[in-house]
């Protein structure tokens, strides 16, 4: 017996001019290719992100060479296929008050909040453990 799976059927980010630059992906296996410094680990960067990564965006300015970057992109997304449904989740960096919510379908939620719900979605078990050490009488 099989549980749902989770495909990436496009990941797609949208410029400050309104123009949206995409990658579809086929079922099986995708490969990226290209030259190097020509935007693969970004695509990446950004697929991650958008699957709630609760750090900067990957088009965050951190130096000289992403500014650029930074002031040309103002949002990425994702279709996301999980079983038999597809969902769209969008990530916006660049609107006031929604830097760390995730967007599933246009409803905004915070990104931990987005992890559980894909994991829930997948059927896989959230497990909390303990930190530390348990005889320290810390919590």
């Amino acid at each position: 017996m099989s549980g749902p799976f989770l495909r990436v059927s496009r990941v797609e980010r949208l410029t400050h001019s309104g123009n949206t630059e995409a990658l579809t992906f086929q079922r099986g296996v995708n490969l990226l290719v290209g030259r190097p410094n020509t935007g693969k680990t970004k695509w990446l960067q950004l697929l991650d992100y958008l699957l709630g990564d609760e750090g900067e965006h990957p088009y965050e300015s951190r130096g000289t060479n992403d500014t650029a970057l930074a002031d040309f992109y103002v949002s990425g997304a994702a279709v996301l296929e999980i079983g038999a449904y597809s969902y769209r989740i969008e990530r916006r960096w660049r609107e006031r008050g929604v830097k760390g919510k995730v967007f599933v379908d246009d409803e905004a939620m915070e990104a931990r909040t987005f992890q559980h719900w894909l994991m829930n979605m997948l059927g896989i078990p959230l497990l909390h453990f303990p930190k530390g050490n348990p005889m320290s009488g810390q919590t």
